[in-house]
């Protein structure tokens, strides 16, 4: 959950992707109560397939747990369904908001009408995948050629020699989305 404060601040993409995963890992808990009897700990993060993920493998995201008797288990069974209900019902308002309301990458398209990338490169940095990603597919109507490289795609070679035409002899892209 620490990372969601990150995210956060990312894209509303990103947003989305974070408050999935906190709902994935809330029906983990919850069914680490129901169908294991323990109190499931310490979830392991994977932002690189969040969205490939479902409930049901909630359980094997989990490395530790304790037993539940150490816990007052009706009540935090209790409180965790509360939280997932808030967070399911906050996921599914996330998802209607369409493209045309995300600030942050409506000031991106605003910079690249005003200032198109004809005669220069531009990078775009940004510490998530996930908003990577979401960029491209978002920028990708305006018409420039753009790249996208991830941590998690194994292009980062081939598109690295295209931005480098003077060295390596190729047209070269505008801009590049990068992500973690």
């Amino acid at each position: 959950v620490s990372q969601s404060r990150y995210h956060l601040e990312s894209s509303l993409a990103a947003f989305r992707r974070t408050l999935r995963w906190i709902v994935i890992t809330h029906q983990g808990c919850l069914d680490g109560i129901s169908q294991k009897g323990v109190v499931l700990t310490n979830p392991r993060y994977r932002d690189d397939d969040v969205e490939e993920l479902d409930v049901e493998d909630a359980l094997s995201l989990f490395e530790g747990e304790f037993p539940l008797g150490d816990f007052d288990s009706v009540r935090l069974a209790k409180d965790i369904q509360h939280d997932l209900s808030l967070l399911q019902s906050l996921h599914e308002k996330l998802e209607r908001i369409p493209v045309e309301h995300d600030a942050k990458l409506l000031v991106l398209l605003n910079l690249l009408t005003k200032h198109p990338p004809r005669k220069h490169k531009m990078l775009i940095f940004t510490q998530f995948a996930a908003t990577a990603t979401y960029l491209y597919e978002n920028l990708k109507f305006l018409g420039h050629r753009l790249e996208l490289i991830t941590g998690s795609r194994g292009n980062q070679n081939d598109i690295l020699r295209r931005f480098s035409p003077r060295s390596m002899g190729v047209k070269e892209p505008p801009f590049i989305v990068t992500g973690k």
